[in-house]
């Protein structure tokens, strides 16, 4: 799996941005690099609270940034498998069907439907083995303990040959759980996650500089904004590949597949059984 949006920033390095400011910090001893406060469970949830606010903040700030629309690329195998893992930040529902790429003629498209509906279109048709995908049911799976579930997209019929399909989406903060997610946000606009996460961390706190980091927030984000638009298409429909997501193998390593599924979930995240 492979990502082609240039962050730098993770959650962690967030989380331990807004530690600074509310005088948690922690530092490597070798490095001097800031880390979450993980010692402390309450520095820790306010730190979480501070990001999410920030980010929050950031993305309700223009609602056409161009970060917030991307292309999600799966390859499909031909070695039988039919359950794909989602990006950590991939969230539901979408409004648009899978389409398949670089095929000629009329343009092909993978329906997403409820666990229920693909029960009923395939029953009768068992003798389908493989095929080209027509038909994409997502489901939530719960991991260990501590763990994120995870959304994972099943094809029927099994795909029988190696195919690309894509499909837009608008990835979602709120998913983000472990240390290590990298933020979806372009390099360009660390400073400005930066000097929100200061600006709302100090709001936390009632610092009394906080009116100067808004300022300071306000600043970069009329740039950002600015920098953004320059960016946008002319028609703002369907993104550049540039802004995408490949997905080419099926991972398990944070499943726990056999002691408990989770519950299922239709395109609109309503629990179907």
């Amino acid at each position: 799996m492979s990502t082609e949006h240039d962050s730098s920033q993770t959650y962690g390095d967030m989380l331990g941005i807004a530690a600074r400011v509310m005088g948690d910090e922690i530092r490597d001893f070798d490095t001097g690099k800031l880390l979450p406060p993980d010692d402390d469970p309450v520095s820790l949830e306010n730190a979480k609270s501070v990001v999410t606010n920030a980010i929050r903040r950031v993305v309700g700030s223009d609602k056409h940034w161009t970060w917030l629309r991307r292309m999600l690329t799966l390859d499909l195998n031909s070695n039988g498998k039919d359950v794909y893992v989602m990006p950590w930040w991939f969230s539901r529902p979408l409004v648009e069907a899978w389409r398949y790429t670089g095929t000629n003629g009329p343009i092909r498209m993978i329906r997403i439907v409820s666990e229920s509906i693909l029960l009923e279109i395939t029953s009768g048709n068992e003798t389908i083995g493989s095929g080209d995908p027509r038909i994409c049911v997502f489901k939530t799976r719960r991991g260990k303990k501590g763990t994120r579930p995870r959304i994972v997209a099943h094809f029927w019929p099994k795909p029988a040959a190696a195919r690309t399909i894509e499909v837009p989406v608008r990835p979602s903060y709120e998913r983000l759980h472990d240390m290590n997610d990298l933020f979806f946000a372009p390099r360009d606009l660390d400073l400005l996650m930066e000097l929100a996460i200061e600006y709302e961390a100090s709001r936390f706190i009632k610092r009394g500089d906080r009116e100067e980091r808004l300022r300071d927030f306000k600043e970069e984000l009329g740039s950002a904004i600015v920098n953004d638009r320059a960016k946008r298409p002319r028609t703002f429909g369907r993104t550049s590949r540039a802004f995408g997501h490949r997905i080419n193998r099926l991972d398990h390593d944070h499943f726990d597949w056999h002691t408990h599924d989770g519950p299922i979930t239709d395109p609109t995240g309503q629990v179907v059984n």
